[in-house]
């Protein structure tokens, strides 16, 4: 999926964000993905 797709599919507006999803999941750290948006 492209960033663009991801923003839209989540309404994230803040691409840092993906940013940081795409360091936790290279990072093996799925689990984060579980926490409410805003919570990390």
């Amino acid at each position: 999926m492209t960033n663009k797709e991801i923003m839209e599919k989540y309404g994230i507006r803040n691409t840092s964000q993906i940013k940081t999803w795409m360091k936790w999941y290279r990072d093996g750290e799925i689990y984060r993905f579980d926490q409410p948006i805003g919570k990390q």
